[in-house]
């Protein structure tokens, strides 16, 4: 969503504000039916900037939740960092081993699931989420969404680039076959 206070895409920070994308479900769906076991991780650092709490943050993601519930999505597992190297809450500021690019969250993910990261994927929308699966072990696909051009600068590498999850999808589908 656009933060009319930043005038930057952001992840939302009330429950009523998630949205999925059809091409989102599409491509989660066809990954489930893959086989491929479906893992969130995202930097969320509201909490350390102290623009949302995190009672407000785990509202959004249980609104997340139940969408995918609704549209037949199971996520496997969930990582959250919401550490912000300039936090304004002594908690959660300064640097982790969990904001991505570092690969913290991704590897606490695959240790808790039994997943090899050599042969997962990190599918994500900015240089970030690429350099953090590439640090993991993990093959990438970028997508370029629009709303978050700003975050990708051109120095990621990914292995792939897709216009939507469900593009996504089918490349990493393709790949296994």
């Amino acid at each position: 969503m656009l933060d009319p206070r930043s005038g930057t895409y952001e992840s939302p920070y009330r429950p009523e504000d998630v949205r999925v994308p059809a091409a989102s479900l599409d491509g989660m769906r066809a990954l489930a039916a893959a086989g491929y076991p479906l893992v969130l991780a995202s930097n969320q650092p509201a909490a350390a900037k102290a623009t949302v709490g995190l009672v407000a943050l785990q509202a959004v993601h249980g609104r997340l939740v139940e969408i995918l519930d609704a549209a037949g999505v199971v996520l496997a597992g969930s990582r959250y960092c919401h550490h912000h190297p300039r936090g304004i809450v002594a908690a959660l500021s300064g640097p982790c081993a969990c904001r991505k690019p570092e690969p913290g969250l991704i590897l606490a993910a695959a240790a808790e699931l039994g997943l090899a990261p050599a042969r997962s994927w990190m599918v994500g929308d900015s240089d970030t989420d690429i350099e953090a699966g590439r640090r993991a072990g993990c093959r990438t696909i970028l997508v370029e969404n629009p709303a978050s051009a700003p975050r990708r600068q051109g120095g990621s590498r990914p292995d792939g680039v897709a216009a939507d999850l469900a593009a996504a999808a089918a490349l990493i589908i393709l790949s296994s076959g």
